[in-house]
């Protein structure tokens, strides 16, 4: 067998071997997420007597999976610098931009609250909703938040593509998406006159790609409490600047 065709077929071993792998541990950690997302409930406390009133909605980072404690969420970072604060979650983990139109649709008209925090966005990047359909989505969300309060605060996850959940091959394509989506989310919140949260960085200085251990859950999709931690170090002064 000509010296060539050894060196193909190596390398074809090689690149089977690599996605075979790959395949394999996808499947494992998507097990390991759907366990963590079953036992774990959206984070509220809920207050007779508040002084604000704080609405959560989105997806599963806003329920608060992969945090543990489950106060090491952000709708927990939030009970504890607000300690008269109600706050309710509606988030269901899995929903995309237009499923939080639904959860917003659930409340009574009369509603009203200080602040409402909207987790959404990773799911439609991971999913591939359409450019298209986001640009449609994104703008009804916000205004149908507008409508029970006047301090609405986005955000989404940071790069998608450090996600060692993510096959190798395709995390390139993921760092993509969560550019474009960013860019989607940045520019209609800036129309809608909401607050927008930017927790996209380089790779060369994002603690999820240096440190996914740490950042990331045992899943490596969803933040561990560190990783909600970094969120919130973006979150809080938000928060306040909506509030002022």
């Amino acid at each position: 067998m000509a010296l060539e065709v050894k060196i193909i077929l190596l390398c074809l071993a090689i690149i089977t071997a690599i996605v075979l792998y790959d395949i394999v541990s996808t499947s494992r950690l998507i097990k390991v997420g759907r366990a963590q997302t079953a036992v774990t409930q959206p984070f509220e406390r809920r207050l007779s007597e508040a002084e604000l009133k704080f609405l959560v909605l989105g997806d599963s980072s806003a329920v608060g999976v992969g945090a543990e404690p489950q106060n090491g969420s952000i709708a927990g970072r939030l009970a504890a610098d607000f300690p008269t604060a109600d706050i309710q979650n509606i988030a269901v983990s899995g929903s995309k931009v237009h499923d939080a139109i639904g959860q917003l649709e659930s409340l009574t008209a009369d509603q009203r609250y200080d602040l409402i925090l909207i987790q959404i966005g990773g799911n439609d990047i991971v999913r591939n909703t359409s450019n298209t359909n986001l640009e449609r989505d994104f703008p009804t969300l916000l205004k149908l938040a507008k409508q029970y309060s006047d301090n609405v605060v986005q955000l989404t996850s940071g790069n998608v593509g450090t996600s060692k959940l993510l096959p190798l091959g395709t995390r390139w394509w993921f760092s993509l998406k969560t550019k474009q989506v960013r860019k989607i989310f940045s520019r209609i919140n800036s129309e809608q006159g909401t607050h927008y949260i930017d927790l996209y960085r380089r790779l060369a200085v994002d603690p999820y790609a240096k440190d996914p251990k740490k950042y990331y859950s045992p899943d490596f999709f969803h933040p561990s409490a560190d990783g909600y931690g970094d969120w919130y170090s973006f979150v809080l002064p938000i928060v306040f600047e909506a509030m002022k």
